[in-house]
C-alpha cells in the first residue's frame, strides 16, 4: 500500500479497527500495538514510518 502511494496515517488507522474488535479478542496487546505505530508515524513522518 505504501508503494502504491497510500497515506501512512490511513493504513495504521485502518489497523486500529480490527485490532479494537476480532484479533483483539485474541491477543489484547494488538491494540496497543496499533495505537503505538499511528503515533509513531504521526511523530516521525515519511519515510521513516515505513518502518513501524
Amino acid at each position: 500500500m505504501l508503494a502504491g502511494g497510500e497515506d501512512p496515517k490511513f493504513i495504521a488507522r485502518r489497523l486500529i479497527i480490527p485490532a479494537a474488535e476480532d484479533i483483539g479478542l485474541a491477543n489484547p496487546s494488538a491494540l496497543v500495538f496499533a495505537y503505538e505505530t499511528f503515533a509513531a508515524i504521526e511523530r516521525i513522518g515519511m519515510p521513516e514510518a515505513r518502518i513501524p
